[in-house]
């Protein structure tokens, strides 16, 4: 979608400006997660045939590799490969949360956009997935935009090495690295935030 104003620029280049050649090679270099794993899944196909799909579009490897490429990317998140012939259904939502992530990085993006992506999991799930995503962001030095409503959740995620940035009705109200935010906010809607969360992560 268009935006109304303004611009969305990738390494300097106006996405919306991009030839369709360079739009294709854009275009897997950033990557998105959705909030519910069911629904970011076709019900119909089994994990192995929803990886598979992704590896012969994009032609990431020849057939023979496929089973190889798969397998590297569950391994890597924490899948075990027995689960590529179970349905969506049939897995838990940490599960499949998971197995969006190897999706995503089967194409080595370059941003990953995490859209409230452990709302929908119970508190151990959570850091979970969260504690994955960070460790694969520092890892590969994927750039991860983590959008999450719960301050807890971005002050875990961020630590002091990232960046958080507060939003209300779509502007900017607050921005800085990390804890910097929690323990010194400039606005009166950051504090609301932060006085309306019991965060189990203080000590």
């Amino acid at each position: 979608m268009k935006p109304t104003s303004g611009e969305v620029l990738f390494k300097g280049k106006n996405i919306y400006t991009m030839s369709k050649n360079e739009f294709k090679e854009f275009r897997p270099k950033i990557q998105y997660i959705m909030q519910d794993p069911y629904a970011s899944f076709n019900p119909y196909k089994t994990v192995y045939s929803s990886l598979k799909d992704v590896i012969t579009y994009h032609k990431l490897c020849p057939r023979n590799e496929i089973n190889d490429l798969i397998s590297r990317h569950l391994e890597m998140v924490g899948v075990d490969y027995g689960l590529v012939e179970k349905y969506p259904h049939q897995l838990s939502g940490g599960q499949l949360q998971r197995i969006a992530i190897a999706r995503v990085l089967l194409l080595n993006p370059e941003v990953i956009i995490a859209d409230e992506v452990v709302s929908m999991l119970d508190a151990p799930l959570r850091i979970s997935v969260a504690d994955l995503l960070k460790a694969l962001s520092k890892d590969k030095g994927i750039t991860t935009v983590f959008i999450t409503h719960d301050i807890g959740m971005a002050k875990y995620f961020s630590g002091n090495e990232n960046r958080i940035v507060v939003f209300k009705n779509g502007n900017i109200v607050d921005e800085g690295k990390g804890e910097s935010v929690i323990e010194h906010p400039t606005s009166e809607y950051t504090r609301q935030l932060i006085n309306s969360y019991n965060d189990p992560f203080r000590q």
